[in-house]
């Protein structure tokens, strides 16, 4: 994964290439399936969002935002992003593919800078029998946290990736169809890995998502205007 730094107020555009399907000869032209796009406000504030340098989203506050409209991949759309109160445009033009959802995120970098962020993962392939899910630390205000999982196969609370630090973008874990469970909090000392007890009673936030077969899921986690933290599904 490519993660793309971005300082105000500097303007930069990150040119990826899109991936398009090949030609055979039952399908010449080549007509890329639209796919859609999830817009992840993980900068802590407020944010406008443009799509093609049109404004569609004005004062996005965190959190997610899915795009009703499909893009088409072969148009290599351009994301920009204007935290409220400044002037400059962060941009970043992902990659697309043909019918599957594309994750763009702004981030708070250190020293309060902003990233850019597209969230692929090379293991995103869902067998039909089989379900996947990832976290992201998407929290510039809160450090190492705990994750914590149950899942379809294993109903034993179990530590996801540690130390689980700002930015952490964990591979998809798979599992069988079913629901998954995820819990977070900030205390990382008390209970060391292995160890299960602060599943029923400290966590910060928790979620749970059901996924059919071939499907896959992304939860961030993510600040809370005015303190904390939460967890998100973005996919």
């Amino acid at each position: 994964m490519r993660l793309v730094n971005l300082r105000a107020p500097a303007l930069v555009l990150a040119v990826l290439t899109s991936a398009l399907g090949s030609c055979t000869a039952t399908a010449p032209c080549c007509t890329p399936v639209p796919t859609t796009l999830t817009i992840v406000n993980a900068f802590g504030g407020p944010v406008d969002v443009r799509l093609n340098d049109k404004l569609i989203r004005l004062n996005m506050p965190p959190g997610v935002v899915r795009l009703d409209t499909l893009l088409n991949p072969a148009t290599s759309p351009t994301v920009g992003f204007t935290p409220v109160g400044w002037s400059s445009i962060l941009q970043l033009r992902p990659v697309l593919g043909s019918n599957r959802a594309s994750v763009v995120g702004i981030l708070r970098a250190t020293g309060g800078g902003a990233t850019i962020q597209q969230f692929d993962d090379s293991n995103a392939v869902v067998a039909p029998s089989a379900t996947k899910l990832r976290v992201l630390h998407l929290a510039a205000n809160t450090g190492e946290v705990q994750v914590w999982r149950t899942q379809p196969d294993l109903v034993t609370p179990t530590r996801w990736a540690f130390p689980f630090t700002f930015n952490s973008v964990n591979s998809y874990l798979q599992s069988t169809v079913g629901t998954w469970t995820v819990k977070v909090w900030t205390d990382v000392s008390t209970y060391p890995a292995g160890n299960p007890t602060p599943w029923t009673s400290l966590a910060l936030d928790a979620m749970s998502v059901t996924l059919n077969g071939g499907e896959k899921g992304t939860i961030a986690i993510v600040d809370k205007p005015g303190g904390g933290i939460a967890l998100v599904r973005i996919e």
